[in-house]
């Protein structure tokens, strides 16, 4: 992939975001968004404080043409008529950019005070990492939201998820860390754990520390490599030992088998890559694979699994189907 300095993948995000940017510009921020989760992140805040930066312009009595023209005067910056209309280079745009960001700045700065720090996350079609005001770090899985509030004078740290987040929480004996879905209510006071609330079921796997998870006055305590599983339709969690790492994938970018059956595999890549593959045998589903899958594509994992298991697998109307070679 081809490499930006900051000030050039900067003018592009400026230029997709306003609409201008060429089909060529589109796909290089595209493959730059889809690199690294981090890429993705910096492009949500940016576009955040873009559109905040023009909420606060709207506001303002400033007389916009008035201002640039006085700016333009300073720095003598031509003006380029293209087709008939007014086409103002990119050092304007940035220029703008740059002011309005300022503003936006302060007003986030002086919004920082308020008492009531709510906040909203969602990841969109990328995995994201935040971290919240009490350094507490999360990392949202694909199309996942995170809501709540974390204000310094109250005594509980209370969010509420719809997806899929790996929490590692800061600790803090004085304020417990509650997780909310539609099915459970998960408590803390400081560790690490993956919650995932699908439609009809929350499950939540430690990682680190002890976590409680409930559902009415049903309650189960859970340390770590174990799992609990809560329903909409059963009175209270289920408890089990948590049977291997494949909850991890969209964190670590690997697929660790020791000994995963393929019936398991198959669920969590179905998950991970939009895909529709069907064991088509039953005796298939039981039978174990012990690797790590790093990055490879979806086609290469397959090739691996059909090798090693001396499957076949075959595509036939958007689906994949595993079977006996």
């Amino acid at each position: 992939m081809k490499e930006f300095s900051p000030d050039t993948i900067d003018g592009l995000l400026i230029k997709v975001i306003l609409r201008e940017a060429s089909e060529e510009e589109v796909r290089q921020v595209d493959e730059w968004m889809s690199s690294s989760p981090a890429n993705g992140l910096y492009f949500e805040d940016f576009k955040k404080i873009w559109e905040d930066s023009r909420n606060l312009a709207i506001q303002s009595t400033v007389n916009e043409d008035e201002a640039w023209i006085r700016f333009r005067h300073r720095v003598d910056i031509p003006v380029i008529p293209i087709q008939g209309r007014i086409r103002v280079p990119w050092l304007r745009i940035a220029a703008v950019f740059f002011i309005l960001a300022a503003a936006s700045w302060l007003y986030f700065t002086n919004s920082g005070n308020k008492t009531d720090q709510r906040f909203s996350l969602h990841s969109g079609t990328a995995t994201r990492i935040d971290t919240l005001a009490d350094g507490t770090i999360v990392t949202l899985n694909r199309n996942s939201t995170l809501r709540g509030k974390i204000n310094p004078g109250e005594n509980t740290r209370s969010i509420q998820l719809e997806g899929e987040a790996f929490f590692q929480v800061a600790p803090d004996k004085t304020r417990p860390f509650t997780v909310s879905t539609k099915d459970a209510i998960i408590n803390v006071l400081g560790t690490s754990f993956n919650v995932r609330a699908v439609k009809g079921s929350t499950e939540v796997i430690v990682e680190t520390g002890q976590v409680q998870v409930g559902k009415d006055q049903h309650f189960v305590n859970l340390r770590p490599h174990e799992k609990a599983q809560v329903f909409e339709n059963t009175a209270e969690p289920r408890k089990e030992n948590n049977p291997d790492d494949l909850y991890n994938y969209y964190r670590t970018h690997e697929f660790v088998c020791n000994g995963t059956t393929l019936s398991r595999l198959v669920e969590i890549l179905n998950e991970a890559y939009g895909a529709h593959i069907i064991v088509d045998d039953s005796s298939l589903k039981t039978l174990p694979l012990t690797t790590t899958f790093s990055n490879e594509s979806l086609d290469e994992i397959l090739s691996i699994v059909c090798k090693t298991l001396k499957i076949t697998s075959i595509k036939k109307d958007g689906q994949i189907i595993l079977k006996p070679a």
